[in-house]
């Protein structure tokens, strides 16, 4: 069968370039995402990590021993025109959440037009809401959760190989009904195939992503891990089998100009292992740069064994830097802590990077200003010996709510109106983008205006912090070589 895997873009498809959604992209260290600026990053090969189609591939591997598959990748070059060339029986589409649910929508009704092929969605949104999303579009099923062990016996099903179905990750209609199973979920990792990253061109990545784990041990109330049916406890891979993957990339590829990003929701969440990990990096001589999510359970002899292996770049949940959500968040006591775990990172020498969830339900502007201010204090603490030349980086995110979680249920029993279709959980979603509020009013006293003004705020301190003296860096090394 022929099979092809997409990955959307990032947005709805439509050159929508709102003044708020450049400062709001802005504000999220990510400038290089905004329509206006995209067709020139690509040219520059400016767009880093979130290009990389991680769990395609790892799919792929497996598929490919049985079926013709080929990802098709929208976050950089793929068009309509190549995937109806290669015909597809078969089509899988990537559902993180977002305003690209819009574009999957569409899309996906255009192929199944053409193409008269079969269409399945995974991911986190259609996990989290399976049948409002089987209900509401044109795909044939839904994979909820992890498809790895069952996608190659859904597909024998299909083809009429077998009259047996997985019993298990899977939301489709027989009979007119609609049958929902519980969700999927791979318990040990180390059963799935090496991820055979010659099924894309990395000539065209900066970062080529790995999958170390799987999970997390946090329960955020904002987190689509927090809506899942049953809990998506953290696994491992083998420290054995991320090794042999890195050594193949780099055997496949030059890597000296791009990195790797472990991928995992929550890489560090054990120090023994991270120091495992990294030892065993020194050990086999592999010399790349690597950037990584950390949790606050990572201490300074692992972060020194951290920046000795390679890894220059942290990204650190913090979320809010109000006293009054600090603590919902379950992972940092009070602004000081954070200031002390930054501190100890910074003293590594890699950049950390702080993510922030703007507009909680029911914060008002002290909060929001409160979280500025932490930020500041996080800038102003000094680094040693940066290897891209970045102080700190930040990410202000805007609160949307992922469907099913604690967070969309306590918004629904106060009265909000949640989308009502998977296109108009992407509508919701680029409306919040584009600075319309009509459907967001979650905030205690926070104005568009005011909202406008800490983005920018954001935006500025990513220029000085992050920006600039990467920019810089990156122009000084060209010089020398």
């Amino acid at each position: 069968m022929k099979i092809a895997l997409i990955m959307p873009p990032i947005d709805t498809g439509k050159k929508t370039n709102s003044f708020f959604k450049i400062i709001h992209d802005s504000a999220k260290g990510k400038p290089y995402w905004n329509n206006l600026l995209m067709p020139i990053t690509k040219r520059l090969n400016a767009i880093d990590f979130e290009a990389y189609p991680n769990g395609l591939i790892q799919l792929a591997t497996i598929l490919r021993q049985k079926h013709e598959v080929k990802i098709f990748n929208f976050l950089l070059d793929s068009k309509i025109q190549d995937i109806l060339k290669f015909k597809p029986e078969f089509i899988g589409i990537t559902c993180s959440t977002g305003s690209n649910l819009v574009w999957i929508d569409t899309f996906s009704r255009i192929l199944k037009e053409k193409l008269e092929c079969i269409i399945a969605f995974g991911g986190p949104h259609v996990t989290l809401f399976p049948i409002q999303s089987l209900k509401t579009t044109v795909a044939d099923y839904i994979f909820i959760g992890e498809p790895d062990f069952i996608i190659l016996d859904m597909l024998k099903y299909i083809e009429g190989i077998t009259k047996k179905i997985p019993k298990q990750g899977l939301c489709y209609r027989k009979k007119n009904k609609i049958i929902k199973t519980p969700l999927a979920i791979v318990k040990d990792l180390s059963k799935l195939p090496i991820p055979d990253h010659t099924l894309l061109d990395l000539k065209k990545y900066t970062s080529i992503t790995v999958e170390s784990s799987r999970g997390c041990v946090r329960q955020c109330p904002f987190c689509f891990f927090s809506g899942f049916e049953k809990k998506c406890f953290w696994r491992g891979y083998p420290i054995e089998m991320k090794i042999k993957e890195i050594k193949s990339i780099n055997k496949n590829i030059d890597m000296s100009n791009k990195k790797i990003y472990f991928i995992d929701s929550n890489f560090a969440v054990n120090n023994t292992r991270i120091k495992k990990l990294c030892k065993n990096i020194i050990l086999n001589k592999i010399q790349n740069h690597m950037l990584a999510a950390i949790d606050t359970f990572v201490d300074y002899d692992t972060l020194k064994l951290m920046k000795k292996s390679g890894f220059c770049h942290v990204y650190i949940g913090v979320e809010s830097g109000s006293s009054r959500f600090i603590n919902n968040f379950n992972k940092f006591d009070n602004q000081q802590k954070i200031i002390d775990f930054f501190s100890k990172v910074k003293k590594t020498g890699i950049v950390p990077q702080a993510n922030f969830v703007l507009m909680n339900p029911d914060e008002s502007k002290k909060d929001l200003e409160d979280t500025f201010k932490l930020a500041k204090k996080l800038a102003k603490l000094p680094i040693r010996n940066s290897a891209t030349g970045a102080k700190t980086m930040f990410v202000a995110h805007l609160f949307r709510p992922y469907p099913n979680t604690p967070n969309y249920f306590n918004l629904v029993d106060k009265g909000w109106t949640p989308p009502n279709s998977f296109r108009d959980w992407g509508c919701f979603s680029d409306e919040v983008s584009n600075g319309n509020f009509k459907r967001y009013n979650f905030t205690k006293d926070i104005n568009k205006a005011y909202l406008i003004n800490i983005l920018i705020k954001f935006s500025l301190l990513n220029i000085k912090e992050f920006i600039i003296p990467r920019s810089l860096n990156m122009i000084k090394n060209k010089i020398v070589d």
